[in-house]
């Protein structure tokens, strides 16, 4: 009896550690379900120049240089979240916008920015396009990247990803590209 009741104390050590753990671990705040790609600040090429009618559908270059530009604005906010806008990489219909919003604070409220942290776009292809909506379906890998305090020490990790495919509609709203969905 005193062996079941020492099994039955060391998997409860076991569970409480576990549980703790998972509560302690801070979670990943840029997948790849949230886009970013490293990439100095510049503006956001929303169109190809010269710009074609705004009736016209975008090609697929245009909508690859819109993509890599709304992941590189992402990018920027997760490097300094107390600043962050996440209306400049997504509509605020798109999931993702709450989401952002909500880590953001999480991790300035931490005192916490995102470092690392690069995507590499592995295929693309431009399923729909029209003047007001684009669809891409594309695959990507995500570089191992760190949260980091404001004195700059790493205080969580996380490891590359493999490739990972993704769906992900683009909509223009008052004449910006924006994430409006991704799946």
């Amino acid at each position: 009896m005193n062996h079941v009741r020492a099994l039955a104390a060391v998997v409860a050590l076991l569970a409480a550690y576990v549980l703790l753990r998972a509560a302690a671990a801070p979670e990943p705040y840029a997948t790849l379900a949230r886009p970013a790609f490293s990439a100095p600040p510049a503006p956001l090429p929303l169109e190809p120049s010269p710009p074609p009618s705004r009736r016209d559908p975008p090609s697929p270059a245009a909508v690859r240089a819109v993509l890599v530009a709304l992941d590189a604005a992402r990018t920027r906010g997760y490097a300094s979240p107390p600043g962050a806008d996440p209306d400049r990489w997504a509509a605020r219909s798109c999931a993702c916008h709450a989401e952002d919003v909500r880590r953001l604070r999480s991790l300035a409220a931490r005192g916490l920015a995102l470092r690392g942290h690069r995507a590499r776009l592995v295929s693309f292809v431009l399923v729909r396009a029209g003047p007001a909506v684009a669809e891409v379906a594309m695959t990507d890998r995500t570089a191992a990247y760190a949260a980091v305090d404001a004195r700059g020490r790493t205080v969580a990790r996380w490891p590359a990803s493999g490739p990972r495919r993704w769906r992900m509609t683009l909509v223009r709203t008052a004449g910006r590209w924006l994430l409006g969905d991704i799946e």
